[in-house]
């Protein structure tokens, strides 16, 4: 099954454009007993497809046909038993993609002129790359994690040591006399207690390790790097920050010297989940700077009209709300229904808006119901 490794099957999926495109999204099994309900959901979201061609006018008869693939992908045993949290289906003509989603979304079924990406939109977002530096008072390694995979940055700058920076390689002696000044050491390197010199040179080392660690991801990335995750002790993070131009990067507090990178790479995805993007409080205030000058709107009809006129820079939506309405792409229109229509051509608008921003190149960011103020969604405009 095909994953989403960049933004390019996103943007394929958001520019189709054609008539009874079939979306299914619905969570999915991983292991145990519970893999046969993964086929059983399948089944049971094929019939609703059934049925939505069916209030569209199309015999039983012409809709199972047009899904008999479908059908025969809900009998592949081997298919069901190697999923992730949850997958999206989409299916038109023939052209069938199938992609893992890691996390578990709402059941939905679409049959319209576009596709319903807004999980995939999600996962995203929520999956896009991450530099992750793990920092003790010994050593900085960098890695990158993305899509479930963490593997060490390909650089000639990290991992670093305290020795690479303060003292050759054969200085041994040289650490174990400062250690010895020091008065001993803590958990993870610790910091060292007393008074006398062999503190102070000790302390003044380590803020040069941690200037330098600063200045080698500064190089690493030219500038200040994105979505960075800093994982160390408090104390240890608190001082790299005190001592570089990091104090934004996000903190997983632990100690990394315990840790193998198995264990790394699964803390990482735990602090991950539930954020929506690592620049998320920066673009909530580009919002509101927007808004007071009249380039930001969180009514979804504005939004859509907005997104179907490029106007759109940065959209941030609330995945958990799905808002039903329609759309009259000739006068440019949205309209919002007070509850799901039955009607076959109703549209779910905060999709909508997903799917014609991403056509014009904005950013698609995850809010909450919080942070966005109960709205569906935001957009930060271009002009």
């Amino acid at each position: 099954m095909p994953l989403l490794q960049s933004t390019t099957r996103l943007d394929d999926l958001a520019n189709h454009n054609q008539s009874d495109s079939i979306s299914i999204v619905m969570p999915t099994e991983q292991s145990g007993r519970q893999v046969q309900q993964n086929a059983i959901r399948f089944k049971n979201l094929l019939n609703e497809v059934v049925a939505q061609f069916v209030s569209m006018g199309t015999s039983e008869n012409e809709a199972e046909q047009r899904i008999a693939e479908l059908r025969e992908r809900q009998h592949d045993d081997n298919f069901w038993q190697h999923q992730s949290e949850g997958l999206a289906v989409y299916f038109c003509d023939g052209q069938l993609s199938t992609l893992h989603l890691h996390y578990v979304p709402e059941p939905l079924v679409t049959v319209a002129d576009h596709y319903f990406i807004t999980p995939v939109a999600v996962d995203s977002s929520r999956s896009q790359q991450r530099s992750v530096l793990t920092v003790t008072w010994e050593e900085a390694k960098l890695y990158d994690s993305v899509q479930g995979q963490f593997e060490p940055h390909d650089c000639v700058q990290f991992p670093v040591g305290i020795r690479d920076v303060v003292l050759p390689p054969d200085a041994e002696e040289q650490l174990q006399v400062r250690t010895q000044r020091g008065g001993g050491s803590g958990a993870d390197g610790g910091m060292f207690h007393g008074q006398g010199a062999g503190e102070q040179m000790i302390e003044s080392d380590r803020k040069r390790f941690l200037a330098e660690v600063g200045r080698r991801l500064e190089d690493v990335f030219s500038g200040t790097p994105e979505n960075l995750i800093i994982i160390g002790t408090e104390e240890v993070v608190g001082h790299l920050k005190a001592t570089t131009e990091l104090s934004k990067a996000k903190t997983l507090t632990a100690s990394p010297a315990s840790m193998d990178r198995n264990q790394l790479s699964k803390r990482v995805e735990e602090f991950l989940c539930g954020e929506p993007d690592l620049g998320f409080a920066d673009r909530l205030e580009q919002f509101g700077n927007a808004m007071a000058h009249g380039k930001g709107s969180k009514y979804l009809p504005e939004i859509i009209r907005a997104a179907s006129e490029g106007r759109i820079s940065d959209l941030i939506i609330d995945p958990n709300q799905r808002i039903w309405g329609s759309w009259n792409s000739d006068t440019q229109t949205a309209s919002i229904a007070e509850e799901q229509a039955n009607d076959a051509n109703a549209v779910e608008l905060v999709n909508l808006a997903v799917v014609l921003s991403l056509r014009t190149g904005a950013r698609i960011l995850v809010g909450t119901d919080s942070q966005l103020g109960s709205e569906p969604a935001a957009a930060i405009f271009r002009y």
